[in-house]
């Protein structure tokens, strides 16, 4: 289609129908010239008062069908003989004359290079006449041949007009017994016609048709103003981009040059700004909800600070004090944009102030986010300022139709929504990328190759805390820019932004939206919505998905870049890394063995452990070995990156309160711990030997274990053999080592001994207490973390008390 981005400028709104009619109903081996305008002297040997230019409605290049000149005749005609005339105004005009001095003078003004000279068949297009059989005019319709032919198109067509077309293409061809135009020789004809010719326009020229023919104010939504000026109250609902905003802002100017002093009010900082910017208000006042409240409160207290307490509910309170007091202006209107964002209570006080007078509240419910709390519904609005059910709003101009489309997939309201803006697939454009924040310079770096000016581009995110972007001149949250819009829309790190928040940030768009998903992101988790699963759903996408996140986990990581050797113990997966001087320990989810091995590790030894399960991502825990057992192990989140003097990949430390990070191997380099010794480890697999032979903690040889793995053997075997099992007994409570060895030794009594036997404190606490204590932990301190267990077991129900220092074992209901 030439032009592209949509019909040349012109009067006929029967041509601009045609054009996308033309662009609907015919493929691209088409090309489709509106408007051709040509300057021919030679016109005038068919014509000698025809003047020395022509234009043609359309001009339709088919390689093997050759070329077509149509004329387009809009409006109801009748014909009284070889003329046609214009019912409603009565002009009269001859198409056939027109039509076949524009197709022969073009044919002319071509033929001056010998290889552009073609025969022109010409046609007519009647969208909004019916003529039936009739033969209209002798040379619209070749009568000689069954059936007949004719190279017109009236109303009838109009559904299948490309196919009509290349009918028409068809009878010329044959009738001018005309050689195919070839491609070459189709390519030249365009060039020379249109020259500089790119079939594929720049998002700049896009941007500045689809202002001009879809972002004004249209008949219909003119006519939606006339209902709400003639309404004393009017909720007016609607999809995202059906204009609420552009018809509050035109309805507050026709009131306000009436002589109405008129009160907007939204809830959006940036919203409001926008409407302040569009119109001036003589008398009135846009504002948001806090300001208009915050100005009531001042003239009570002065400047005074306000709180998120006062935002929530002492801004209301504040306007009730001033309105009794008679400090709130009065106004004649007053019009909401984004109503569905207040809370009910301060619809309630706008409708007792605003008794008898105009309402007029905007709203759309699918732009509610899960951080507000207490907002009103569109019912509830109706409700409230007293009107029966909303005036919706079903014709979305302001989104390309590609993304109005996805939209319907992600919701389908109650309504029918329709949108005529012609489908431009490359308007929505969803990329999956391993690097957010590169992706993000690349499309802005793209958009501008396209002639887009940055102010044209806004970048939206979920959160306002990413440093590298608050530089770009319309840098924003989603929340923050509820209402508004910009001709292209670039989202960052779209997989952190659940439905709404998405639903939001691509509606945003008036030309084109660039959505940004993180591919490790993706692939670490669940769809957390139905934007994630129609990602996930493109097989492409879910495999990078899928691979980036593998690469990016710490299992693979260790696994692939880290050198360690391992123990082969059958209780726990531990290594030994040399070059970071610390054990490595792969949990499992809820993986008791692998933390009581840790408590054991950083009691005993002198290295330090690095953790990590199965989620974690390029992260790995870190605890550090303990003087004082009756603390916890002490874990923290490391980083995994590349040192350069290590040369490899290691753990890295952050500096408190900076963005400092300290390689921990070569920390562990300078400290010079040494290495454990070849004793050590198997000093480490004979106790996992003990833990894993099946025999009962109460065996004598089990007395060498530290307490931490005499635990894990007490749980490992109630876990084997018990005969009751709950929820509060799947999984230890955290605490200090000390008290998750008790509470394992108590919680393994109660799955494996019987309904109402008796546990004494002494006698449990000595029966453990026989186990290797870590340093520092008398019995008397054991004594009292037993006497814990056990009370916070009774706490459960899971014990009854017999007396002091005495429960009996209870069956409480599985849950």
């Amino acid at each position: 289609m030439i032009p592209s981005v949509g019909p040349a400028e012109t009067d006929s709104a029967a041509e601009r129908r045609i054009y996308h009619l033309l662009k609907k109903g015919l493929s691209n081996d088409f090309v489709v010239i509106h408007s051709l305008p040509w300057l021919c002297s030679s016109v005038r040997a068919i014509d000698r008062d025809y003047p020395p230019t022509g234009e043609i409605d359309f001009l339709i290049v088919h390689e093997a069908l050759g070329i077509l000149a149509v004329e387009v005749k809009g409006g109801v005609h009748r014909t009284e003989g070889a003329t046609f005339v214009h019912v409603k105004s009565g002009r009269s005009s001859h198409p056939v004359r027109q039509a076949r001095k524009n197709a022969h003078g073009l044919a002319r003004w071509l033929g001056h290079d010998p290889s552009l000279r073609f025969r022109i068949g010409y046609g007519f297009i009647f969208p909004d006449s019916s003529f039936g059989d009739q033969v209209i005019d002798a040379a619209m319709v070749d009568a000689s041949v069954s059936p007949r032919e004719s190279i017109f198109v009236d109303r009838s067509g109009m559904a299948d007009l490309g196919l009509h077309i290349q009918r028409i293409m068809r009878f010329w061809r044959a009738a001018n017994s005309s050689s195919p135009l070839g491609s070459a020789r189709k390519a030249k004809l365009v060039q020379t016609l249109c020259p500089e010719f790119d079939g594929t326009p720049n998002w700049a020229s896009r941007v500045e048709y689809d202002n001009r023919m879809w972002l004004r104010l249209t008949q219909e939504q003119s006519r939606v103003v006339d209902t709400a000026v003639s309404s004393a109250r009017l909720v007016v609902s609607g999809w995202p981009g059906t204009g609420k905003t552009l018809i509050g802002i035109e309805l507050a100017r026709r009131l306000a040059m009436g002589g109405q002093r008129v009160l907007g009010l939204t809830l959006n900082n940036l919203l409001a700004k926008h409407w302040r910017a569009e119109i001036e208000i003589t008398g009135g006042v846009v504002s948001t909800w806090h300001s208009f409240c915050a100005a009531a409160s001042r003239k009570l207290h002065g400047d005074v600070v306000r709180n998120q307490e006062w935002m929530d509910t002492g801004c209301l309170d504040d306007l009730l004090a001033a309105d009794r007091q008679g400090l709130v202006p009065q106004f004649d209107v007053l019009i909401i944009d984004e109503a569905q964002t207040l809370k009910p209570m301060w619809c309630d006080w706008l409708a007792r102030h605003f008794e008898a007078k105009k309402i007029v509240a905007f709203c759309d419910e699918t732009q509610l986010f899960a951080f507000e709390k207490e907002r009103v519904s569109v019912q509830d609005l109706c409700k409230c300022f007293g009107t029966k059910e909303p005036f919706s709003l079903t014709i979305p101009l302001r989104s390309p139709k590609v993304v109005t489309d996805h939209l319907l997939r992600i919701k389908t309201p109650t309504y029918q929504v329709f949108s005529p803006r012609d489908l431009e697939p490359e308007a929505l454009q969803e990329r999956v990328v391993t690097d957010v924040g590169k992706a993000v310079d690349l499309v802005l770096a793209e958009l501008e190759a396209q002639g887009l000016r940055r102010e044209d581009v806004v970048v939206l995110s979920k959160y306002a805390a990413v440093a590298e972007y608050q530089g770009h001149e319309r840098y924003e949250t989603v929340s923050r820019f509820r209402g508004l819009e910009s001709p292209a829309i670039v989202i960052a790190w779209a997989e952190t932004m659940d439905d709404v928040e998405l639903f939001c940030a691509y509606s945003r768009a008036t030309t084109v939206c660039v959505a940004l998903y993180d591919a490790e992101s993706l692939g670490f988790r669940a769809p957390s919505g139905r934007f994630h699963e129609l990602i996930l759903a493109e097989p492409r996408n879910a495999e990078l998905a899928q691979e980036t996140s593998e690469q990016a986990s710490t299992r693979f990581i260790m696994a692939n870049h880290v050198q360690s050797v391992p123990l082969s113990l059958q209780s726990a997966s531990i290594r030994w890394c040399p070059d970071w001087g610390a054990w490595l320990v792969d949990r499992q989810d809820n993986d008791e063995a692998a933390e009581l091995w840790i408590d054991y590790l950083v009691c005993h030894h002198r290295w330090p452990v690095y953790a990590w399960t199965d989620k974690s991502r390029r992260e790995v825990q870190f605890s550090m070995p303990v003087d004082d057992a009756d603390r916890g192990n002490g874990g923290s989140p490391h980083r995994l990156g590349s040192c350069e003097d290590c040369d490899a990949v290691v753990p890295f430390q952050r500096e408190a309160l900076s963005d400092t990070w300290h390689c921990q191997a070569c920390v562990a380099k300078s400290e010079d711990r040494g290495e454990p010794t070849s004793q050590l480890f198997d000093l480490l697999r004979e106790y996992d030997q003990l833990l894993c032979s099946g025999t009962t903690e109460n065996k004598d040889e089990l007395v060498r274990l530290p307490l931490s793995l005499a635990a894990l053997g007490a749980r490992r075997l109630a876990r084997k053999n018990a005969g009751y099992q709950c929820t509060q007994l799947e999984m230890l409570p955290t605490g200090t080592i000390v008290f998750r060895a008790a509470m394992a030794f108590v919680y393994a009594r109660i799955s494996l001994l019987s309904e109402g036997t008796l546990l004494v404190l002494d006698r449990l606490a000595e029966a453990t207490g026989r186990y290797v204590l870590p340093p520092g932990v008398t019995a008397a301190l054991w004594r009292n973390r037993i006497a814990l267990a056990l009370g916070r077991s009774y706490t459960q129900e899971l014990l009854t008390k017999a007396g002091k220092g005495r429960y009996r074992i209870s069956r409480p209901s599985k849950s």
